[in-house]
């Protein structure tokens, strides 16, 4: 029996002890921005069960005679046969088809309302630069290989530094405890994140994904089937803090009593002409998470890029979360 997967019932549970995330951005370049301010300390409420859902079906493997596959303007959707998994997907369809095709701007994104175990999706598998959402995986890869136990006093506040606040320096030193490239691709192999690759020549922020792999990443994480125990507590334990700049992404449709966890990015992109001639600049935004509450239980990866400013792409993630939560939360 596959022991961390045993543990998928107890993580859950604990999830509730969680409170408020989010991130901060970043390029495994010279920093642009560094987010501010100490994070609030967060109580502990009382424990409270929640139920587990079923996570062991990988995004896109459907079994023969008990999940459903439909697909609508672009959007498709994977549940149960059951009538409310359906009216969940239909309505999801529904309401987010034509919205998110909006000339010049990519975007992909991929849910999984676990309460009735569907999942939906648009462009889940086009690839997108990962910003400082990598730092999730970086810390999630040294724990992968080193364990919680295994971490000095040193290391635990580079993972801190780079999920609390995103800042790129520990990023850095922690990419290269990692093992840099081998380090992804290790905890890409561990995660069944087939889409996930390194940025070159150390770039770590423009390595590339999608949002099939974010939404598996946050899956594993959620459910205890990529980290143990202790590892999947403290990562997730990071991602509750937040410096208030960063309060943004799906962050912005949770119910107030909800248990979140953030993690944000974003980057410029310069265009330039063959004969060396600069040409624009565009933004990608990118927001991935976990939001758990009586109302909600739904894990959101959102990739985007092509807007005109960083201001434009934070709101444009926002409305497509507040499309995808309008749903979930309703159901």
């Amino acid at each position: 029996m596959n022991t961390r997967r045993s543990r998928g019932l107890t993580v859950l549970m604990m999830l509730v002890l969680l409170a408020v995330v989010h991130s901060y951005h970043g390029i495994g370049m010279p920093p642009q921005e560094q987010a501010g301010g100490t994070p609030t300390p967060i109580e502990t409420p009382a424990l409270v069960e929640a139920p587990e859902p079923d996570r062991s079906r990988p995004l896109g493997k459907l079994e023969a005679g008990e999940w459903v596959s439909t697909e609508w303007g672009g959007v498709r959707c994977e549940y149960p046969a059951s009538p409310r998994a359906r009216q969940i997907a239909a309505t999801l369809q529904s309401r987010i088809v034509g919205y998110v095709a909006v000339e010049g701007r990519d975007i992909g994104f991929a849910v999984h309302d676990h309460s009735a175990d569907v999942v939906c999706s648009f462009h889940p598998d086009v690839t997108f630069e990962m910003a400082s959402i990598v730092k999730v995986a970086t810390v999630a890869s040294l724990l992968n290989q080193r364990g919680l136990a295994g971490l000095s006093a040193a290391e635990l506040d580079w993972a801190r530094a780079a999920i609390v606040w995103s800042d790129n320096d520990a990023q850095d030193i922690l990419w290269g405890l990692t093992g840099g490239e081998e380090g992804l691709r290790m905890l890409a192999a561990a995660g069944g994140l087939t889409q996930t690759t390194p940025g070159p020549d150390g770039m770590w922020g423009l390595g590339t994904t999608t949002a099939a792999d974010q939404l598996r990443l946050m899956d594993a994480l959620v459910s205890g089937t990529l980290l143990g125990l202790d590892e999947t507590q403290y990562l997730l334990g990071l991602m509750r803090q937040v410096v208030p700049e960063q309060t943004w992404g799906i962050i912005t449709q949770a119910p107030p009593n909800a248990v979140i966890a953030v993690k944000n990015g974003w980057l410029d992109v310069q265009h330039w002409a063959p004969d060396g001639r600069y040409l624009t600049t565009t933004w990608t935004v990118n927001s991935i998470g976990y939001i758990q509450s009586p109302e909600v239980n739904y894990t959101l990866a959102i990739l985007s890029s092509g807007h005109d400013s960083e201001e434009s792409g934070r709101n444009y993630v926002e409305e497509v979360v507040a499309w995808v939560a309008s749903v979930v939360t309703a159901d």
